[in-house]
């Protein structure tokens, strides 16, 4: 969410990829959805389907603010989640998949959790240039560059590797994403979780950053899950 930020309230799920694991061949997909799309489906027994015609009327990015600030009334379940339940439920109806989980975290708990982690290695494959790229401090805007080839990247320039997006496309930022998120698993093993310091960062950045709604009980499986699936494909 581009959220975290000095002065900017707002909570808006700039990058939204749906993960879908067969836990059989472990064939696994990435799917982004653009940020600025328009008239996603809504599932026909929700008080937002008749409100809108049956399809979202804003760009998707939206979502969770009209379910979880504007009009709650109008979206299932629980004030706890409302908005994320809400994406869940969307982007599901959108894709024919059933979304069992989610996990949210801002510009800054991403910055903090590269951190923690050390880093990541990126391979740039083209250089990336926004020269309107907001300030985390809301102060204005910088000139941002980043060249091609194999990159070490902290927190920061890891998060703008994957937000900059006013000199390309939301489809190629998507594809900066998920090379960044598959990078990031690819160089994460249980010897470097196991380093002085490194698991008990991580664990505090995750209690107070990150949402989610995965039962305590189903993350070892997921975990195992994770290294079972080929990334390369």
């Amino acid at each position: 969410a581009d959220a975290g930020r000095v002065g900017y309230p707002n909570y808006l799920t700039d990058t939204m990829i749906v993960v879908s694991i067969d836990t059989q061949t472990k064939q696994t997909a990435f799917i982004t959805m653009p940020r600025d799309t328009v008239g996603l489906p809504i599932p026909r027994d929700w008080g937002a389907y008749r409100a809108w015609g049956g399809f979202f009327g804003t760009k998707a990015n939206s979502i969770y603010t009209y379910a979880a600030r504007l009009y709650p009334d109008q979206y299932p379940g629980p004030t706890k989640n409302k908005g994320f339940n809400a994406l869940k439920g969307i982007l599901g109806e959108t894709l024919g998949l059933t979304i069992d989980y989610f996990v949210a975290v801002d510009l800054k708990s991403f910055r903090a959790i590269i951190n923690d982690l050390g880093g990541v290695v990126i391979d740039v494959q083209n250089p990336v240039y926004d020269f309107h790229y907001a300030a985390d401090d809301s102060s204005g805007h910088l000139k941002l560059y980043i060249p091609p080839g194999i990159q070490y990247m902290e927190g920061q320039e890891a998060l703008a590797y994957g937000r900059a997006r006013h000199e390309t496309s939301d489809f190629d930022r998507g594809a900066r994403q998920q090379n960044l998120i598959t990078a990031i698993r690819k160089q994460l093993d249980l010897p470097s979780l196991l380093a002085p310091g490194v698991l008990q960062d991580l664990l505090k950045t995750f209690r107070s950053s990150v949402k989610t709604d995965i039962p305590p009980d189903k993350i070892p499986a997921l975990i195992q899950l994770a290294q079972e699936i080929d990334l390369d494909k």
